[in-house]
């Protein structure tokens, strides 16, 4: 069944689902609007075509084209697979040729690289975030922004990483970078003076 899940995720665009029922604006890579699961005046609803999946930065709903279904449609797991089943033309009853599950499973496993690569960007910016030392005087500003421009890179970079391959080099790259600036403030005396 798992197999058949991942056929059905593989034909829906979460995009195309989504925009059934939310009214949706480009923003950058992602696309944004007003979340249908709670009130609001300012759009925190937002979806990766890239990743398919959602995120409400209202009230934290979040998940892909199946689980924005079972809560917009009030489905249970069940239910929403047979759903978007329907709305990808997929039939949960015909098994997939081998061809079709090597497909999707290397898509799996692309997906769930892409998701440990990103979280692990994530951490590796917030641990620079912290690691940076506050600045003691006007002479040693120019470093502490150029380290800070580092950190700001680790947090805006993933936008422009297209491919997994491109987002693990990305990824493994930070820790570079993160020695760099300790390097850096070491030879400067720890205060980047």
């Amino acid at each position: 069944m798992s197999s058949a899940i991942e056929g059905i995720r593989a034909r829906l665009s979460i995009q195309d689902i989504v925009s059934g029922h939310v009214t949706l604006r480009r923003a950058g890579r992602l696309y944004k609007g007003l979340c249908p699961f709670h009130e609001e005046k300012t759009p925190s609803f937002m979806v990766d075509p890239r990743t398919q999946r959602f995120r409400c930065y209202g009230c934290g709903a979040h998940g892909d084209a199946i689980d924005f279904l079972a809560k917009i449609k009030n489905l249970d797991t069940r239910g929403a697979i047979r759903h978007a089943a329907d709305l990808a033309g997929v039939s949960l009853d015909r098994p997939l040729s081998p061809g079709e599950r090597a497909r999707l499973e290397r898509e799996a496993r692309d997906r769930k690289t892409r998701r440990r690569c990103m979280e692990m960007a994530r951490r590796a910016s917030l641990a620079a975030e912290r690691g940076l030392p506050r600045p003691k005087g006007e002479g040693d500003l120019k470093a502490y922004d150029a380290l800070y421009a580092v950190k700001d890179n680790l947090d805006e970079g993933l936008t422009w990483v297209g491919d997994i391959e491109t987002l693990g080099l990305f990824v493994r790259g930070i820790a570079s970078w993160r020695r760099w600036a300790e390097t850096v403030l070491d030879q400067k005396g720890g205060d980047g003076r």
